[in-house]
């Protein structure tokens, strides 16, 4: 309902008390999320026109406020059941009706990620976990564009990343870099590929062997890119985590060190075609560590 400029105290208050008594109502029938809905238009209405009973507004204001936070608190419980057993969905795209599901508890979590940014924006830990909830449910109807948005808007929201790190973003990081390859936007994947890194290095605990695949993954986009020297700095980061803490695996070893041989050596030939020949030299001399037969003799 839009109300004009010149709408009368009395009509406004009128209007949000409907709103709070249909609210109420929806409270009675335990459906919450209607409830959300008329409570916030009510709240929405105070705030607009504060007009001259400043007082009796602001006390309406704070006990709609507190009803809110009941609702989300009770909210929360049932996202806690919803989110269960969605998680015990398996994804099928061709099953409309849990796709369904998962679009339905969407629109829900985002509902109550708008009340929580009206009531205390300041509050991350809550924000990060509707963001969470969000993110998931989007990974399991493949909505890969989707997704990104709603990473990227999670991140400009300030969220608490430590947090955002423990629900594997490393995986949905993962599904969106996939995405990209296949639109050849190796920029964008490779921005992906440091982000889950990023999160990956910070972690109190992580598979090292995952790390040093990441370092890998991100050097492979840099060729794709044509940057060698980034390709150099990922592969060698890859062989230290590799030689350090993973088993020897002499395919990976090969791949890793053929991998920085090879962008030394089109270093190499860019530097001799224009003539720098003693950049080219150097770089001929940081070659030979990662000369092929010699590995291939390991």
């Amino acid at each position: 309902m839009k109300l004009s400029k010149n709408v009368s105290q009395q009509e406004t208050i009128e209007t949000t008390e409907v709103n709070e008594s249909i609210g109420y109502s929806f409270i009675q029938k335990y459906q919450d999320n209607l409830a959300y809905e008329y409570y916030y238009k009510a709240l929405e209405i105070y705030n607009k026109y504060l007009l001259m009973d400043v007082q009796n507004i602001k006390m309406k204001t704070e006990n709609i406020l507190s009803t809110l936070h009941r609702i989300r608190e009770e909210s929360f419980l049932l996202i806690e059941k919803l989110k269960i057993t969605l998680l015990k969905l398996k994804t099928d795209k061709s099953d409309k009706d849990k796709c369904l599901k998962y679009l339905i508890a969407v629109k829900y979590y985002k509902k109550i990620t708008k009340v929580q940014i009206s009531i205390n924006p300041n509050d991350k830990i809550i924000l990060t976990k509707l963001y969470i909830l969000i993110i998931h449910c989007y990974a399991r109807t493949e909505q890969n564009d989707i997704i990104v948005e709603q990473i990227n808007e999670a991140l400009n929201n300030d969220i608490d990343v430590t947090l955002f790190e423990n629900i594997d973003t490393s995986y949905l990081f993962k599904i969106i870099v996939k995405d990209y390859f296949k639109k050849y936007d190796y920029q964008l994947a490779t921005e992906y590929f440091i982000k889950t890194l990023t999160l990956k290095e910070n972690a109190i605990s992580d598979n090292e062997f995952e790390i040093s695949y990441l370092y890998f993954q991100t050097g492979e986009c840099f060729r794709k890119l044509k940057n060698y020297s980034l390709v150099i700095e990922y592969f060698k980061k890859a062989l230290k985590v590799y030689e350090t803490v993973i088993p020897n695996n002499k395919t990976i070893y090969y791949l890793l060190h053929t991998g920085v041989g090879d962008c030394y050596s089109t270093i190499k030939d860019y530097y001799m075609t224009i003539k720098h020949y003693t950049q080219g030299f150097i770089i001929q001399i940081k070659i030979i560590p990662y000369n092929r037969n010699d590995i291939i003799n390991l």
